[in-house]
């Protein structure tokens, strides 16, 4: 509508021109001038008539002219924006005299128009021209009368052309009517034309023509009807005190695929046709209330009603109700984007840990906006599916009132479960709170990760909760006030994957105080048929996201092993760890049989085996202050230190041992494989009498060697390995080491 009245437009500036220039209608080049520089200067485009032109002074005055064109804006694929073949109108000139604008028939043939938009969005028929000038007082008679008692179009062609250069729209074979007797009465357009290939039938009224264009009420009818869509509008158009609509509404779409393509708008080859789709509204706008009173919507998996309201004041009301049986968005939605290739860059080892919240706007939180509208919104649904996921039946409702924000999902199906739960935002004089508390109960976990598109299928259930409270005057201050609980239950866990296939049960807790105390976890799992259990508790979070170094007590418990930490974890400049480290296992053939690496059959039970150690982490060194290790055959003890301040790694370790009996904690050797038979020796023996011969020619990797410098002394009592007995024992360096050099000492 916005471009046929565009295109009004134009023609009744041309013919005013034309009028304007009747004073020279004996010089058909003066005349041709006039009127060229009349339209220029209200285009702001070059406008040319290449043909003849005709004027006729006699009442009803006649015009006609051919090869009109209006230039195209600079850098457009084509030369003119418009072009008519030929036009031919007859005006009431007496009436122009006296400052009204009567034309009783203008008929275009062959009229040609290309829309089209550049890279930067701009589009080609915004016209610039001359600034208006000031409206001037109303004469005593009233308003000027606009009368257009027929437009028509023939043999009109129009073509759009998209950013990136694509034609999306053609259309040829154009024929419309256009009437619009008065500002005081209808305005109609009626029509054909093939757009795309495909014909299409077009009528519009708009009534009257006075109040659309000024901004004012309006009664619209439209009906567009085609092999691929059919529109009916009956109604009025509201364009304030609130924009809205006042009537009925019925689009009827064949099918949605075939559609979007005669647009120009494809869908990507991997989406399949959504199918067909209808919708029937009925709106009602009086004042500043639009309301929705019914509305369906049917489709290949859509069906659904809606209904609701929206009114303007001092508080913005909105009202909305969503029922169905099933709405499937993913059919007319394209398929998400492949996720990027390439692999993400290497952390930077020696960046300073980052303030989590920095991300975070730190602007106050705009609470007026929140207490300028009340809103109460119910969807209930049968099902949904969306961004891969498949939900339902799906209850939830949000009721906002004096800034306050209820979000309450009743029901909410997920895989053979359910999640249910509520979420509020209070606003205060302290800024925005925030409570939220929900639950989620007996999940499939194998559907769930299949939709997730999970590298790992898997079978089982889930269930936790979600507590979480805050209040802050920004998004930053109310990440940082925080507080809450998480717990998780997995169980029936079955996988495919070999590391997790040992594992059926999971349970997780985890307690956040807030952001100035210290968070608690407590994980256990059923893994190999044992409970394992675990418990951590740290630093307040802030401090484990983003300082160099916070405390942690963590603690491992079965009946296989048992492992703890007290201390602090150092995280920059170099990872390391300060303090106490305990480990104790009951039998080492147990737990190497639990973790699924049973020793051979004809290996004994190496028996228990304990550890103990003190570390301190300062800065770029890291301290062994002690370490002992006892089990049967082994008892040692070490102390050093590395220091990874450097470009070369300084090492300084002592060990050492009552006994070391290596023996017990390997595998018995091999047999000997039996000899080959002459026909399979190796087709090219080594030279009779070369004793290097079966050592490799590859040069020797002392890379790494020259990365590390410093001591090692070792010292033991008695030492069993592969089958041979020797103490005691001791190694240690001759003199200085260089780096790359190593140089022992048998004393």
């Amino acid at each position: 509508m916005r471009l046929v009245f565009r295109l009004l437009a134009l023609v009744i500036v041309l013919i005013v021109a034309a009028v304007i220039a009747l004073p020279f209608a004996l010089n058909t080049n003066m005349a041709k001038a006039k009127i060229a520089e009349a339209v220029a200067e209200a285009t702001g485009r070059d406008f040319a008539i290449d043909g003849a032109i005709g004027l006729s002074l006699l009442p009803p005055a006649r015009i006609s002219a051919s090869g009109v064109r209006l230039a195209n804006a600079e850098g457009g694929s084509a030369e003119n924006l418009v072009s008519i073949g030929s036009l031919h109108a007859t005006v009431d000139a007496i009436a122009m005299i006296f400052g009204d604008i009567v034309v009783h028939e203008v008929v275009l043939d062959q009229p040609v128009i290309r829309l089209e938009a550049d890279a930067g969005g701009r589009a080609n028929w915004e016209l610039a021209g001359a600034e208006p000038e000031p409206a001037a007082e109303a004469a005593p008679g009233g308003p000027p009368r606009l009368s257009l008692g027929l437009l028509r179009i023939e043999k009109g062609s129009f073509s759009f052309r998209n950013a990136a250069g694509e034609e999306q729209l053609a259309a040829d074979a154009i024929s419309i009517s256009v009437t619009a007797p008065g500002v005081d009465q209808a305005a109609t357009v009626k029509g054909g034309m093939t757009l795309n290939g495909e014909a299409l039938t077009v009528d519009v009224a708009v009534a009257p023509l006075g109040a659309a264009m000024a901004g004012g009420r309006f009664d619209l009818t439209t009906a567009v009807a085609s092999s691929l869509v059919s529109l009916d509008w009956q109604g009025a158009i509201q364009p304030g005190p609130v924009p809205g609509a006042d009537g009925t509404l019925a689009l009827d779409i064949p099918s949605v695929g075939t559609l979007a393509a005669w647009l120009g708008q494809p869908l990507p080859a991997d989406q399949p046709d959504p199918g067909p789709l209808e919708l029937d509204a009925k709106l009602v706008a009086e004042g500043n209330t639009v309301a929705l009173t019914e509305a369906t919507i049917a489709g290949d998996g859509l069906s659904a009603t809606a209904h609701g309201s929206i009114e303007t004041g001092d508080v913005t009301k909105v009202s909305l109700r969503l029922e169905g049986d099933r709405l499937d968005i993913d059919r007319y939605l394209p398929p998400p984007a492949p996720a990027p290739d390439g692999e993400p860059a290497p952390a930077d080892e020696a960046a300073t840990p980052a303030d989590p919240f920095a991300a975070l706007p730190d602007e106050p939180f705009q609470l007026a906006a929140l207490q300028a509208i009340e809103a109460d919104i119910g969807i209930k649904l049968g099902g949904l599916s969306a961004m891969g996921y498949e939900l339902g039946p799906v209850d939830i409702a949000l009721q906002t009132r004096h800034g306050a924000q209820v979000l309450e999902i009743s029901e909410l199906g997920l895989y053979g479960g359910n999640v249910s739960g509520i979420a509020t935002l209070t606003p205060g004089a302290d800024g925005l709170g925030v409570d939220v508390t929900m639950a989620m109960n007996a999940v499939a976990l194998g559907e769930l990760a299949a939709a997730a598109k999970a590298e790992v299928p898997m079978v089982g259930s889930a269930s936790g909760s979600i507590r979480a409270a805050g209040n802050g005057m920004s998004p930053r201050d109310l990440a940082q006030s925080l507080s809450g609980e998480v717990v998780l239950a997995l169980g029936g866990v079955e996988t495919s994957d070999e590391a997790l296939a040992a594992i059926s049960e999971m349970s997780l807790m985890l307690a956040l105080p807030g952001m100035e105390a210290s968070p608690n976890l407590n994980f256990s799992m059923v893994y190999n048929g044992e409970r394992v259990a675990l418990t951590a508790t740290t630093d307040p979070l802030p401090q484990v996201l983003g300082a160099e170094r916070f405390n942690a007590n963590l603690s491992l418990t079965s009946a296989m092993v048992r492992a703890s930490f007290d201390g602090a974890l150092q995280q920059q400049p170099a990872p390391g760890i300060d303090g106490d480290i305990g480990l104790d296992i009951g039998s080492v053939a147990a737990l190497a049989a639990w973790l699924g690496q049973p020793l051979p059959e004809d290996q004994p039970d190496p028996g228990p085996l304990s550890l103990r150690a003190t570390a301190i982490a300062d800065g770029a060194r890291l301290v062994l202050s002690e370490a002992v290790i006892t089990g049967d055959g082994l008892n040692a003890t070490a102390v050093g230190s590395l220091d990874r301040s450097g470009p070369v790694r300084q090492i300084d370790l002592t060990i050492e041992a009552d006994s070391l009996d290596i023996d017990r904690y390997l595998p018995p050797p091999p047999p000997p494989a039996p000899e080959e038979a002459p026909e399979a020796a190796a087709a090219e023996p080594a030279p009779a009498g070369d004793p290097l011969a079966g050592l490799s020619e590859e040069p020797l990797d002392i890379a790494h060697l020259r990365e590390m410098e410093g001591k090692v002394v070792v010292r033991v009592g008695a030492l069993r390995v592969k089958g041979y007995e020797a103490g005691p024992i001791a190694y240690q360096p001759v003199d200085e080491v260089c780096s790359g050099r190593v140089s022992l000492c048998l004393i």
